[in-house]
């Protein structure tokens, strides 16, 4: 795993999501074309590992960060049942077909799936 990418940046907003998630923006000040390189190839690359702190981080806390290894699903990136929701969410922001609520919209397409998938068992 590389080294931990640590800059002094501040939080410059927090906004909610529809699926419930979070998005952080944080700025810097200038950053050096080496930081700025290593943060386009996490940007590139999806879901880091992302690391707040009020003060400096102690060199035990670096130490304990650098070791952090996680595959890309234990980082957060959506489980294929998590997509299916977001998915049929999206779908139901632009053609609810008559379900005035995501719940029903949702239950209602679920059982069509299972029916699909149990049509096809052998």
């Amino acid at each position: 795993m590389n080294n931990p990418i640590m800059i002094p940046a501040y939080i410059a907003g927090i906004h909610t999501l529809k699926d419930k998630t979070i998005k952080v923006s944080v700025e810097t000040q200038e950053i050096s074309p080496d930081i700025m390189a290593q943060l386009y190839t996490l940007h590139k690359g999806g879901t880091c590992i992302a690391a707040f702190k009020a003060t400096e981080f102690t060199d035990e806390q670096k130490r304990a960060l650098e070791v952090v290894d996680l595959n890309a699903e234990e980082l957060g990136n959506k489980t294929p049942s998590q997509r299916l929701r977001a998915a049929l969410y999206r779908l139901w922001e632009n053609k609810p077909e008559g379900h005035d609520s995501f719940p029903m919209f949702y239950e209602y397409k679920m059982s069509k799936l299972i029916e699909f998938v149990k049509r096809n068992i052998d």
